[in-house]
């Protein structure tokens, strides 16, 4: 296995509303398979989001977990300058 590099957005191939949150996690704790852009591979992202099929998302790593936002969410913050 090589590591490569790929783009941080995507598009939600399938989102998974969890039922059952395990203990020590917060709820809601949901998964969405996201196709990564530009040929990249296809990853599983957790979310606190309620998400549905082709959204765009931002994907981050965070303590070796793949973590997702809508792109919407982000476009939507006020700058810093604001």
């Amino acid at each position: 296995m090589k590591s490569s590099e790929w783009e941080e957005t995507g598009k939600v191939l399938s989102f998974l509303e969890l039922q059952v949150i395990p203990q020590g996690f917060e709820n809601p704790y949901n998964m969405a398979l996201v196709e990564i852009e530009d040929d990249g591979p296809k990853i599983i992202c957790w979310t606190t989001n309620k998400l549905k099929n082709n959204d765009e998302v931002v994907i981050s790593e965070f303590n070796g977990k793949y973590l997702c936002v809508p792109k919407s969410d982000l476009e939507t913050q006020p700058s810093k300058s604001d």
